[in-house]
């Protein structure tokens, strides 16, 4: 889920120097975010140890 959230940001950032790429910035950033909620969601998921 990491990788995803790179390669949203680099993409994000390479159609953000384009007016005519605006779509598709609004499309990088609502994915990145949403990877970004996925992954936080997963980690807080995650078992926990059990003390011994």
């Amino acid at each position: 889920m990491l990788v995803f959230i790179v390669v949203f940001t680099i993409q994000a950032v390479k159609s953000s120097r384009e007016p005519e790429k605006f779509d598709r910035l609004v499309l990088f950033i609502v994915m990145g975010a949403g990877s970004a909620v996925a992954l936080a969601k997963a980690i807080s998921m995650k078992p926990k140890k059990e003390k011994k």
